[in-house]
């Protein structure tokens, strides 16, 4: 057999026990890390919708960035309905069959 047929055999070998190996530790640390996996369920609260008055020009957005599309403009007084709560300055809202994010700014939530 020649030299280089040796070290091929030797690398091969060696390359499968540190796989064996790898695969056993890993195995070990995903059942240790599954002990401190919470597996429980916990209920989510909805939020009731509320209304909420729009007090200036007001653009319906399809998602809560000012670059996204406007759906729909609410003039001051239009009343919406607000479906969740606010996250970083946007509101989900809906009116009639359309719904989408406004600015927080813009209306006041009764």
């Amino acid at each position: 057999m020649p030299a280089s047929d040796k070290s091929y055999k030797k690398s091969f070998i060696s390359m499968f026990f540190i796989l064996i190996l790898f695969g056993a530790f890993s195995g070990l640390s995903l059942a240790f890390t599954l002990n401190y996996i919470d597996f429980n369920f916990y209920p989510v609260t909805v939020p009731e919708e509320r209304t909420a008055r729009v007090h200036d020009r007001l653009n319906l957005r399809s998602y809560p960035y000012i670059s996204d599309n406007i759906i729909k403009t609410f003039n001051p007084g239009d009343t919406i309905t607000v479906t969740g709560e606010p996250v970083n300055g946007w509101v989900p809202v809906r009116h009639g069959d359309d719904s989408g994010y406004v600015s927080a700014r813009y209306i006041t939530i009764k």
